[in-house]
């Protein structure tokens, strides 16, 4: 929430790293988490999500939450593209070789 508990309370369902910059929050409430989440952004490329995780889904499918994504483009108020569903494991995914 962008004004958290003043008068212009606003959420942020999207943002950058860099919008994210330019937003004073406290230490000891949300500061750490975004600046956790727009670290991981930039280092990794990927998308990230803060919000409940009961909220998990709707996060990711842009419904809750905010999703932080480096692409400007990707913060366009569209929705996140929907995961695959999950496969079946192999030995091989988990980097097992056979002997």
């Amino acid at each position: 929430m962008r004004d958290f508990g003043g008068a212009d309370e606003s959420p942020i369902p999207e943002a950058t790293p860099t919008a994210l910059d330019d937003l004073d929050l406290a230490a000891g409430s949300m500061g750490p988490k975004v600046a956790a989440a727009a670290a991981f952004v930039r280092a990794s490329g990927n998308r990230a999500g803060i919000g409940r995780l009961a909220d998990a889904r709707a996060i990711l499918e842009g419904r809750a939450g905010t999703r932080i994504s480096d692409d400007e483009a990707a913060c366009d108020g569209s929705p996140a593209p929907r995961p695959d569903p999950p496969s079946a494991a192999r030995s091989d995914d988990f980097g097992a070789s056979a002997a």
